[in-house]
């Protein structure tokens, strides 16, 4: 409670409100108070604002996604993490971010956490046994690049021993996920029984997937396979012929590059 005399002290000296600018620069400046930026409702909008923080370089956008991180979004923390990726200064940053989105679930997240361990990226050291944990952890959400990766590093004995089994296994799992490449090795593995019994019906089978997929080894292979089939005018020699211009085209476009 005010004493009398305060009473008099305000009304000698009447409060007056001072204009919202100062008020706002007063509370910026001084308080650091920010923007308040609500979390958005779909995932889309977060990517968009991820887009722009990473390849426009947006102040606004880098803002908007660092608050959201701080409140606990894990798909802000991932864009975030993947935005600050881009810049030396703060891939330390980037990496903090990452790893809080990829044990909160993030599969994406996950897969580039996996990524930098793998091949020694971001500032950490190369790590296959850690990789191999968050490429399962990825893989287990679904992500085929996460499964494919796994399969080539049991191919090779990193992270794990070296098992061609293994590696079929992971290639089945990445090929029933849509990769590929992955659908093409696995269709090899079948045809020359490397960790699976051969079947050249399995192997022919998904060899004619991933070339429906446009994977350009694989559209070769299936025009090789084609070709030998039917007289030099049969239907099997014309798609042959249809899928060698194809792979043609994709090799005039690099495929040497597609994954």
């Amino acid at each position: 409670m005010f004493a009398p005399t305060d009473f008099r002290l305000l009304r000698r000296r009447p409060f007056r409100f001072a204009p919202a600018v100062l008020v706002l620069s007063v509370c910026a400046g001084l308080l650091g108070c920010q923007p308040q930026y609500p979390i958005p409702a779909t995932t889309a909008e977060i990517e968009t604002v991820g887009i722009l923080a990473l390849q426009a370089r947006q102040p606004e956008a880098l803002a908007k996604l660092t608050q959201w991180a701080q409140s606990g979004s894990a798909l802000a923390q991932r864009e975030l993490g993947l935005a600050l990726s881009d810049r030396p200064e703060t891939v330390g940053q980037a990496v903090t971010y990452l790893q809080q989105a990829a044990r909160a679930g993030d599969a994406l997240a996950q897969f580039t956490l996996a990524q930098a361990l793998h091949d020694g990226k971001l500032g950490l050291a190369m790590d296959d046994a850690h990789a191999w944990k968050w490429y399962e952890r990825s893989a287990a959400q679904g992500n085929g690049k996460a499964s494919f990766m796994m399969a080539r590093m049991a191919s090779h004995g990193q992270g794990v021993a070296q098992d061609a089994k293994l590696c079929a296994q992971w290639l089945q799992k990445a090929s029933e996920q849509g990769h590929a490449q992955a659908m093409y090795q696995l269709s090899v593995a079948y045809e020359n029984g490397d960790g699976v019994p051969v079947d050249l019906a399995l192997a022919r089978y998904w060899l004619s997937l991933s070339a429906e997929l446009d994977y350009p080894i694989a559209v070769q292979a299936l025009a090789m396979q084609l070709d030998g089939q039917g007289g030099p005018h049969s239907a099997e020699s014309e798609q042959a012929r249809l899928l060698m211009k194809e792979a043609n085209d994709h090799r005039l476009m690099g495929w040497n590059t597609h994954q």
